[in-house]
């Protein structure tokens, strides 16, 4: 029989986080959530983590860093080179502490930064890494690899959310067209207890998935994948999806997959750089 997967918004996951339930957890391109655990502000309204941080740890001058974090930072861009997206989690963490006070000082600039292998950039038209958020409470960063054209993916690129704890991350990669996700596109993960693991994939157009979805779900000894439509961002509705009062969502073949009513809306899968 197989597991139930629930569907649900990244709120609503995050009261589910302490529970053994495995979930169905989805990462849009607006850095929301990816696996119940970090709930996102888009990175409008990072929090500052500059009362946690030891005074060791703090970053001094952006455009002069220390020669050990810069060599972090260069290990984490190869890790994405490589598509190792779990190596880039693990030395993500290993620096967790730096990683989020840069992002606290290249936030207040209010400019675009890219670390391009040798140092922070303000070049918006070069390959590299870039930070695009950090909330304190949930303990993410998230961040974006690729080549930016104008301060925007262009082509292929990645975007990780990282959260503390192991196998607590998740990714999404595409060729994207003036920071918008265009052709097949990946995305992947743990759920929360990190014990399973997610993949999503779907063609995108313009930043929104069309077309057949493929979801597969794993654990240590078995794999199950489910297939269904989406359109312009939004689960299209078919005889397929039957409503259950018992689960309160939508059942795909009556087994496995459970849509809430936010899973049909138009443009709710997404991967867009903002």
């Amino acid at each position: 029989m197989r597991k139930i997967i629930v569907l649900v918004i990244a709120v609503v996951l995050m009261t589910l986080l302490l529970t053994a339930c495995p979930l169905l957890p989805f990462l849009d391109g607006n850095g929301s959530d990816s696996n119940g655990d970090n709930p996102s502000d888009n990175g409008n309204n990072s929090s500052s983590n500059n009362g946690d941080n030891n005074n060791d740890n703090q970053i001094q001058d952006i455009s002069n860093l220390p020669e050990d974090f810069i060599s972090a930072l260069r290990e984490i861009s190869i890790s994405f080179s490589n598509n190792n997206f779990e190596s880039a989690h693990d030395i993500t963490q290993d620096n967790f502490a730096q990683i989020a006070d840069l992002y606290d000082k290249l936030f207040n600039t209010n400019q675009f930064w890219i670390f391009d292998g040798e140092a922070m950039s303000n070049n918006k038209n070069a390959t590299g890494l870039v930070l695009t958020e950090f909330n304190q409470e949930y303990e993410t960063i998230i961040m974006w690899h690729g080549t930016f054209q104008n301060g925007l993916p262009e082509g292929n690129a990645v975007m990780m959310n990282s959260s503390t704890g192991a196998h607590k991350y998740s990714y999404s990669k595409s060729t994207f067209i003036a920071g918008r996700a265009n052709g097949i596109t990946e995305k992947g993960g743990f759920d929360a207890t990190g014990e399973h693991r997610w993949t999503f994939i779907c063609n995108y157009d313009n930043g929104y998935a069309n077309g057949l979805a493929m979801y597969t779900w794993a654990g240590e000894s078995y794999s199950d994948t489910w297939e269904y439509e989406i359109r312009n961002g939004g689960v299209v509705m078919t005889d397929r999806l039957v409503w259950s009062e018992e689960n309160g969502g939508y059942l795909l073949d009556g087994d496995g997959l459970i849509f809430t009513s936010d899973n049909f809306e138009e443009h709710y899968y997404n991967l867009i750089f903002e």
